[in-house]
C-alpha cells in the first residue's frame, strides 16, 4: 500500500543512530558490533588514546576567557571558576581529573563532557560532572544555541562547564566502524588461541 506524500512507513527492525543514544545503547555496524562506550574502550588502541589526549589537556594550564560584545576573547582570571579548575573541583575530584573526565566525555560522547556549576547564595562553590545522560543538551535548529536540563529541568547555560565533542561528533563515534572491525579481530584471535 502506497501512502500519500507526508506520510511515510517506519520499522523498528533498523532503528535510526538517535534511537540507540536515546535507550543507551549503539547501533550496530557493518562488521555486526554494536559498539558503545564499553565496546570501545576495551580495545587497546582507543583506551589508549583517550587516555593519552585527556591526561595531556588536563596537565596543560588552565585559563577562562572572557568573550566581550565585539566576540574578542580576553583572559578572564577573576573567574569564579578558575580555581575549581586549577585546585579542586569538588570535595571528591581534583580540577585535573575533571578536566581529564572532561576531556574524556568529549571524546567518547556525541553530547560531550557537561558539568554542573554549583552556586551558594551567588557564590560558585563546586563543579560536579553527574554520570552521562542526567545534563541534557538540546541546540537551536537556527543559531545553534545550546540549552541544558538535568532531569529534565531547564538549567541556564552559565551554570554548566560544557566541553564539545570535535566536529558535532565524538571521534569515538565517527570510528565505530572500524572499532567495530577491532572488536571481531579481537575475538577472533582469542578464539584462534584459546583453542590451541
Amino acid at each position: 500500500m502506497k501512502l500519500p506524500w507526508p506520510f511515510s512507513r517506519k520499522t523498528l527492525t533498523q532503528p535510526e543512530d538517535w534511537l540507540y543514544e536515546i535507550f543507551g545503547g549503539a547501533a550496530p555496524n557493518a562488521s555486526g558490533v554494536t559498539v558503545s562506550v564499553d565496546v570501545a574502550l576495551r580495545v587497546p588502541a582507543v583506551s589508549a588514546a583517550i587516555q593519552i589526549i585527556s591526561e595531556a589537556c588536563a596537565s596543560l594550564d588552565v585559563m577562562v576567557m572572557a568573550v566581550d560584545a565585539d566576540g574578542k576573547e580576553t583572559p578572564d582570571p577573576q573567574n569564579k571558576v578558575l580555581p575549581l579548575l586549577r585546585d579542586q573541583a569538588n570535595d571528591w575530584t581534583s580540577g585535573s581529573d575533571m578536566i581529564r573526565d572532561l576531556v574524556a566525555s568529549a571524546l567518547t560522547r556525541d553530547a560531550g563532557g557537561l558539568a554542573y556549576v554549583n552556586r551558594v547564595d551567588g557564590r560558585v562553590m563546586e563543579l560536579i560532572q553527574y554520570q552521562p545522560g542526567i545534563i541534557a543538551v538540546e541546540y537551536d535548529t537556527v543559531t545553534g544555541e545550546p540549552s541544558y536540563k538535568i532531569d529534565s529541568r531547564p538549567v541556564p547555560s552559565q551554570n554548566i562547564v560544557h566541553v564539545r565533542a570535535p566536529l558535532g561528533k565524538a571521534p569515538l563515534t565517527l570510528a565505530r566502524e572500524t572499532i567495530g572491525i577491532a572488536t571481531v579481530m579481537q575475538r577472533h584471535a582469542a578464539r584462534l588461541f584459546g583453542r590451541g
